[in-house]
């Protein structure tokens, strides 16, 4: 069963099908077809420049996507996928935790304390520099989400939060005045299963913080991310369900947070080794890459106000506009068929009768985004893709602006109303009220939980973690610092 947002909307559908004798669904479909197209014609000639949006939240966005959901579904079905429950609609990080070390032995270090505390984190040249592989298997990762391996950047955050939560249990053992063993007594055993709580726990607060105060408010329009937090803050979001009944909405899944696809770059610069150091992301190899510097997070994540490392320009998104790179179509060859993700995102939501943009605008009371609005809001853009939009169709561009496909709204909703640097009010809703209502439902949430003394969660490690009161946000950056990858891209491991 499908969770909505908005239950009552009808989907969308061409309003002239009615009139022409054709079927609804079928000219739907016909017109999806013209959109791929048109984006598809659109990026072989634009040359954007990048946002101000750091390239690293495009893929914290992707690995937050693999942390809600697992969608079964091979990349070019468009169509539903049968509604397994594959992943927590929590944000509890069991896509790097499974089940624990009881419960998923192998992504832990049977070494370190009886394999009870520390993630096994493979190493070379005495360097933490990638997470277990089989080797007679095709070099499978073992880890919970083997889809965290698709491209370097999603292997790194991966690999990052795993170093992560090793440092964190690590100082934790320390300020219990313990030392690492191999082997653990029963007493010593329930003692370590403690502190791997504490730690898995004090982790996930930690990317909590991360979600909300730096990519929710980086990623959405300032007004919608202010009321939300102060009714998420009130308590207004909270309900009675219990967490196993949470689901994502379908217009989270299937539309609103696929709004990363159109800020995906042909290539990025991920060390500062060489001249140029660009790369795909996609089918680097790390064995091939020099130690020490070989990825380079400053270029993804840069210092807040600053567009240069060490003289390098760091890697930025491209904007939230109405179209995906097409670089898309060439990285993913079962998509040939189908042109492009841009046909795969609309026809799911077409399978899915998701409303138009529009209706949810309206039914919330926003700004209305439509032909004349984005004219007078981006007309470069909308000028070519009307240039190219195939007008031997009965629906024009103007029809298709004015009654639009959910995703394409967001897309659309981002230009207009924020120039791509951020989502639109729509967009910024969708997202922000399902993380937040994930939020406030777990009892267990940066919103909800509290120590033994009854004070609100505050971040424990790294600059932030101070006496202070007040809790301070918690970014990537922090997280970054706090493990000593920020400037160095692999750790090197103390000399014995």
């Amino acid at each position: 069963m499908n969770n909505r947002l908005f239950p009552k909307l009808p989907a969308w559908l061409p309003k002239q099908a009615a009139s022409k004798n054709k079927s609804s669904k079928e000219q739907a479909q016909k017109i999806i077809q013209n959109l791929t197209e048109t984006s598809n014609k659109f990026m072989m000639r634009a040359s954007l420049k990048a946002s101000s949006i750091p390239a690293g939240y495009t893929y914290l966005g992707q690995f937050l996507a693999h942390e809600l959901s697992f969608d079964p579904t091979h990349f070019s079905d468009h169509k539903r996928p049968n509604h397994q429950v594959l992943r927590t609609p929590l944000i509890d990080l069991d896509s790097i935790y499974g089940k624990g070390p009881v419960g998923s032995p192998t992504f832990y270090d049977q070494h370190t304390n009886g394999g009870r505390t520390s993630f096994l984190i493979a190493l070379r040249d005495n360097y933490y520099f990638d997470f277990p592989r089989m080797e007679t298997n095709n070099n499978i990762p073992i880890i919970a989400d083997p889809r965290n391996d698709e491209h370097l950047m999603l292997a790194q955050m991966h690999l990052a939060l795993l170093l992560f939560h090793n440092k964190v249990i690590a100082q934790l053992i320390e300020q219990e005045g313990l030392t690492p063993s191999k082997d653990l007594n029963p007493a010593l055993i329930k003692k370590m299963d403690a502190l791997f709580e504490q730690a898995q726990r004090q982790v996930v607060l930690h990317f909590q913080s991360i979600v909300v105060y730096d990519f929710l408010k980086k990623m959405c329009c300032n007004e919608v991310f202010d009321e939300l937090l102060e009714k998420t803050v009130k308590g207004e979001l909270a309900n009675a369900q219990s967490e196993s009944m949470l689901q994502l909405p379908v217009e989270f899944s299937v539309a609103a947070f696929r709004f990363g696809h159109s800020m995906i770059r042909r290539e990025y610069r991920v060390h500062l080794l060489s001249e140029h150091g660009s790369a795909s992301l996609f089918g680097l190899k790390l064995e091939h890459a020099p130690m020490g510097r070989f990825f380079d997070w400053r270029l993804f994540f840069p210092p807040i106000g600053e567009e240069f490392v060490e003289g390098k320009l760091a890697n930025f998104a491209r904007p939230i506009f109405p179209f995906v790179t097409d670089f898309m179509v060439q990285r993913i060859p079962t998509l040939q068929a189908s042109k492009s993700i841009v046909h795969r995102n609309l026809m799911r939501g077409l399978e899915y009768g998701l409303p138009a943009g529009q209706a949810i605008a309206q039914k919330l009371n926003y700004t209305l985004v439509d032909s004349k609005f984005f004219q007078e809001n981006s007309p470069d853009i909308y000028q070519v893709l009307q240039k190219t939009w195939n007008s031997s169709t009965d629906y024009t561009f103007e029809d298709f602006c004015n009654h639009s496909p959910l995703w394409f709204y967001i897309l659309m909703e981002a230009c207009c109303q924020e120039k791509g640097e951020r989502l639109g009010q729509v967009g910024s809703y969708i997202i922000a009220s399902t993380i937040f209502t994930i939020l406030a439902n777990d009892k267990n949430s940066i919103f909800n939980w509290k120590d033994e003394n009854g004070k609100h969660w505050k971040a424990h490690f790294g600059a932030k973690a101070s006496q202070n009161e007040e809790p301070m946000p918690y970014t990537m950056i922090d997280l970054l610092k706090y493990t000593d990858i920020y400037e160095k891209g692999a750790v090197r491991i103390k000399p014995l």
